[in-house]
This record gives structure tokens, C-alpha cells and sequence, in this order.
């Protein structure tokens, strides 16, 4: 004991030692030889000895040596929620792959829960095969061996995994049909019934029946709640969130999920379904064109979510496209083409069509925005969806219909595409998807420019940056290119009345293209796409703000913090979300501080806010 040979202490009085690996090795080696029918009895009561410690871990892995696989099988079952929503998927896996095929049999509830988690990670052909497996069970001759409620339940369970499967092929008409049948299988008092309002609410998103689709997730993130199931409240929310930006409210979804990211850092947990908030305010940020800010919560996002998850209605292809835009944003060129194989390499992972069809469109988009326009066009060329019809405007299909909308831009094809976008306007304008109809509206801009209709295309944007302004849109505008740039000059030259509101937001606009050397002399010249013609200088009164500037511009992490700060947020909730000390966060304050000439938060926020900082 004194020289630590054979026993080692865990505490200082003397109470609790284990041996030293070595030796316990020889001991467990020499019980197998003598006393193999010991084993199993022994594992048995470290077993039971260590559920009754509450070591539910400790006791799974010796019920699983001593082939107690009845006790090991109802022990992951007592502990697949608490260890899933820890991220301890693997964990999981490993345990129910050690089980014996004839498990299913007694424990079918176990095997509902496997085929969910494999669902979640992307294996979805195991996930169909083991969902056969147990409804066969269910439904088959043995079926009257489970009581009635729970065969319902677990039916009901099964058919909301079928559901969520349908609509992760882009089956939403399946989908609702799966739903509404686990809705009726599930009895009325279950908190499982928000999986099925779940399921209800993706493929009611796909179908573009946005207003439908968010009364689901909320009935979900309730009963989420209830049964305290962070996954399901905070995936539902993520939903909420994502609704309200293709209807065009940004600000109300920064603001989802900031409150998820708030509640993930009060519990201090690193919860993998969270990564969906973070990739989901990374978006908003990109919008913002705080691309630094956007960047990290991506990445974020990256490391705590799996690669392959049927968490949200896109798949991996969302958050790869949000980090592949940001990327080319930022002129990384290998980097944004690096993020489109990880989609493309998900989409052949996961099997599934939809996804492999997003990831090309997504390799379109970076090569046109990288001046490649020649290896967009052969996408646009041989992809099924190069020539959309309206019933391919529905959400499900929306990113590829607009990029090969693009395509024809970049080739100059503005008969045929004015004839598309107004079919597609037309079919889209009672879905409540004002977001889609604003970019939709600024490709409309473009094309009437190339048609030599520059008066009705003024008229048009000048509506669209009256709607972008309040919900601060730039990537929206900047994406679009010089075209773009050139007609904001051109409109804001035509529009001297404007209120300072927006001359502002349109200055913070034209300063976006970073690709456009502004002048630097008292006017700027813009040039028309109409011809040769050039266009008045636009004086440069008109784009200044009438705020006093920084002397010193708050860098990108201060921006990041004082949005946090905006949002409610303590230095501590800060500090989390960031991954940085609670006294980094107050060092950054107090040089917002001084650069805002302020002496408290609420000041920094107001002074902000008046100079469109957010």
C-alpha cells in the first residue's frame, strides 16, 4: 500500500482503492481459469453495484461482459435520451451493436431509439432495415406479447421516423401522410407526439406551406420542453428560425437563435443539436456581412454537429453552402470549393438524390461567383434542372431554380429568363416566402437593366431596398456583382430625397462590393450596363452619413460582442458562446467603450444602433 504496487487510493481516508491495471489483469486472468462460472456472477454484482451508485455507464459495460444482455439492453434504454442529447452517440451505438439480433425481440423500444439515431446520422439504409425489422415485430404473430399502449406508441414512433425519411427524400406529400398516421397511433398524453408534429412540419416547409409548417414546430418545441428534450426543442426552433428568414425576417430569427445559443450556454452542456444554431446565425451574419463573425459561428457549428444528420430539412448541404458562400466572400477560393466537395461528398454518403442535386447547383453558384462561368454553364446544361417549371419553385427546389436563373444571366439570356422569373413571382407570391421574392425582385433588377428597361428597373429596386433596409440585407445585394453595384449607385443618384435611414443603409451597401475601388474624390462615377453611356456623378453628400464616423472602426470581434450585447446577452453568456474568458469579454467592453464614447452597455447599444453599426 505504502509504495503504491498494487493498490492504488482515490481519496485521503482510506476508503476506496482500485488495483493497478496490471494486477487486476493477473486476477481477472486467473478467476477465468479456475472459476470461469464465477465471471458472469461477479459482473452481475459490479453491475448491480454500480446502478446503485448511479454509475449507469459502469453498470452497462459489466452487464455487457457478463452477458446479462436483458439488464444491459433496459439499462441503455434508461439512459439513450440523457446520453444522446450529450453527444454521446458513438457511446450508444457501440452498446446496441454488442446486443444479440434477438433482442429486438424483447426490447423493441430499444430498437425504435437505434433506428432514430441512425436516422440522425445519416445511415439511413440501417436505419430502414432496423425499422422493419421492429415493426414487423410489432404487427407480426408475437405482436401480442407487448401491451397494446406501447405497441401503439412504438408504431407511432416508427411511422414518424418513416415520415421524417420521406421528407428527407423530398417527399413532403408522404411525409404529411406519415405524420398524420403516427399523430393517430400516438396516444393524446405522449410528449413523443412532438417528433410526429416534427416530421409534420418539415415536409410542410418542403411544400412551401410556411405558415403550417411553423404551427408544428412550435406544438414540437413545446412538447420538447415538457419532456425536457433538448433536441426536439431546439431543432424545432432552429426551424422557426430558418421559416422566419425566407419569409424575410431576419431579425426575428437572429433573435431564436440567440435564445438557443443563450440556453445552451446556461447549461453549460456542448450539445450537438445547438451546432444547428450556431450554423443558423452564421447565415444571418453572412446577410449582415460580418463575415469574420459568420465564419467562426460555422465553424462552431461544424464541430458540434455531426456530418450526416436529418436534424433540418437540407441535410449537411445547408450548412456546407453557408460556409462555401462565406468562404468566397472572403476571396478564399480553395476554401469555398473545398466546403462544395464536403456537400458533394455528403450527398453520395447519404444516397439520397435531393441532396446531390443541391450540392452540384451549390458548385454552379461558387463557379459563377469565381468568374468561372463557363463550368456553371455546363451544370445548367446537363442537370435536371435546367429547365425549371413552376411546380419546381416550391421550397424544396428553390436553390437550384434560382442559380440556374443565374446561369442564363451570366449568358446574357434575358427574353427567356424575364419570361421565367415572372411564372416563378407569380407562383411564389402567395407562399409567404418574401425573402425568395426579394432575391427573385434583384434578379428581376438585373435583367431589365440588360433589356434597356432602366426606369422600370429603378422603380423595382428602390421598393426592394425600402423592404431590405429594416432587416439589414448586404450579401443579398453584393453577391449579385458589379451589375448589382452599378444599379444601387445609379438608383440612390436618382433618389436624392431619401430619408438618412436609408441613404445610409445604401452607403453601407456600395462600400459591400469590395471588389469596386471607390473613388476617392468628391464624386463617384458610375457606369451604366445600358449601352456606354455614363451617368451623373452621384455627389458625395448623398451617400455620407449624417452621424459622425469613427475615428476608430470597432473591429470584428467588437462587433460580435456588441451584438451579443444587444441581444441581452451577460458577459458570461458572452464568454461561453465565444469560447473566450469572462475577462476577455470585459477588456473588448471596455474599448467599445472608448471608441463609442459611451460609459455603460446600454449606451454602446443606442450609439451603435444610431451609427447602423447593426
Amino acid at each position: 500500500e505504502q509504495t503504491n504496487l498494487f493498490l492504488i487510493p482515490l481519496d485521503n481516508l482510506g476508503q476506496w482503492y482500485r488495483y493497478h491495471q496490471l494486477f487486476a489483469e493477473v486476477l481477472q486472468h486467473r478467476l477465468r481459469q479456475n472459476q470461469p462460472e464465477m465471471v458472469p456472477i461477479l459482473q452481475e454484482r459490479a453491475s448491480l453495484w454500480y446502478a446503485q451508485q448511479d454509475y449507469l455507464a459502469d453498470a452497462i459495460h459489466h452487464a455487457l461482459l457478463g452477458t446479462d444482455f436483458p439488464r444491459a439492453a433496459m439499462l441503455i434504454e434508461q439512459v439513450w435520451a440523457t446520453l444522446w442529447d450529450q453527444g454521446a452517440i458513438a457511446t450508444l451505438f457501440k452498446w446496441v451493436q454488442t446486443l444479440p439480433e434477438v433482442m429486438v425481440l424483447t426490447c423493441p423500444s430499444l430498437y425504435v431509439s437505434y433506428a432514430w439515431g441512425l436516422a440522425l446520422t445519416g445511415q439511413i439504409t440501417a436505419a430502414e432495415a432496423t425499422l422493419g425489422k421492429v415493426e414487423a415485430i410489432l404487427q407480426g404473430p408475437v405482436a401480442d406479447r407487448v401491451v397494446t399502449s406501447t405497441r401503439h406508441l412504438l408504431l407511432g414512433r416508427a411511422a414518424t421516423l418513416r415520415a421524417m425519411l420521406a421528407a428527407r427524400r423530398g417527399e413532403p406529400a408522404n411525409a404529411v401522410k406519415l405524420a398524420h398516421h403516427a399523430l393517430t397511433l400516438l396516444p393524446a398524453n405522449v410528449a413523443e407526439r412532438g417528433e410526429a408534429h416534427y416530421a409534420l412540419g418539415l415536409a410542410k416547409q418542403q411544400m412551401g406551406a410556411l405558415t403550417a409548417a411553423y404551427h408544428a414546430y412550435e406544438k414540437a418545441a413545446q412538447l420538447g420542453l415538457v419532456r425536457k428534450e433538448s433536441f426536439l426543442g431546439i431543432a424545432a426552433r432552429y426551424h422557426e428560425a430558418r421559416i422566419l428568414m425566407v419569409q424575410g425576417h431576419l431579425q426575428q430569427a437572429a433573435a431564436i437563435y440567440q435564445q438557443i445559443l443563450v440556453l445552451a450556454a446556461q447549461t453549460k452542456k456542448q450539445l450537438p443539436v445547438v451546432g444547428l444554431a450556431y450554423v443558423g446565425y452564421g447565415e444571418i451574419l453572412y446577410q449582415w456581412n460580418n463575415l469574420t463573425a459568420a465564419a467562426h459561428q460555422v465553424d462552431s457549428g461544424l464541430m458540434l454537429s455531426p456530418q450526416r444528420d436529418l436534424t433540418y430539412t437540407d441535410g449537411p448541404f445547408h450548412r456546407f453552402s453557408i460556409l462555401a458562400r462565406i468562404r468566397q466572400a472572403r476571396g478564399d477560393r480553395q476554401g469555398a470549393l473545398a466546403a462544395v466537395n464536403s456537400a458533394k461528398e455528403s450527398a453520395q454518403q447519404t444516397g439520397i438524390v435531393l441532396d446531390m442535386e443541391r450540392a452540384t447547383a451549390l458548385e454552379a453558384l461558387i463557379h459563377l461567383r469565381l468568374d468561372e462561368p463557363a463550368l456553371a454553364a455546363h451544370w445548367a446544361e446537363h442537370s435536371a434542372q435546367r429547365r425549371p417549371t413552376t411546380d419546381r419553385v416550391m421550397y424544396l427546389h428553390e436553390f437550384e431554380t434560382l442559380t440556374f436563373a443565374r446561369v442564363l444571366l451570366a449568358q446574357g439570356k434575358v427574353t427567356e429568363l424575364l419570361v421565367l422569373l415572372a411564372q416563378w413571382l407569380s407562383a411564389i407570391k402567395a407562399t409567404e416566402r418574401q425573402g425568395t421574392v426579394l432575391e427573385i425582385d434583384l434578379l428581376q433588377v438585373l435583367v431589365l437593366r440588360l433589356d434597356g428597361q432602366a426606369d422600370k428597373a429603378m422603380e423595382l429596386l428602390a421598393h426592394i431596398l425600402t423592404l431590405a433596409e429594416p432587416e439589414g440585407y448586404i450579401r443579398l445585394f453584393a453577391d449579385e456583382g458589379e451589375g448589382m453595384r452599378q444599379a444601387i449607385a445609379e438608383c440612390i443618384a436618382r433618389n436624392p430625397q431619401w430619408p438618412p435611414p436609408l441613404r445610409r443603409y445604401v452607403t453601407q451597401l456600395l462600400t459591400a462590393f469590395t471588389s469596386v475601388s471607390m473613388s476617392v474624390s468628391n464624386s463617384v462615377e458610375v457606369q451604366s450596363s445600358v449601352g456606354d453611356s455614363t451617368l451623373p456623378p452621384i455627389p458625395r453628400e448623398a451617400l455620407a452619413s449624417d452621424i459622425t464616423p469613427l475615428v476608430e472602426p470597432l473591429t470584428e470581434r467588437e462587433l460580435e460582442i456588441l451584438r451579443l450585447v444587444a441581444a441581452g446577452l451577460s458577459n458570461a453568456a458572452i464568454a461561453a458562446q465565444l469560447v473566450i474568458a469572462v475577462g476577455t469579454v470585459k477588456t473588448h467592453l471596455k474599448r467599445i467603450y472608448g471608441k463609442l464614447a459611451v460609459k455603460s452597455r446600454t449606451q454602446a447599444v443606442a450609439q451603435a444602433r444610431d451609427l447602423d453599426l447593426f
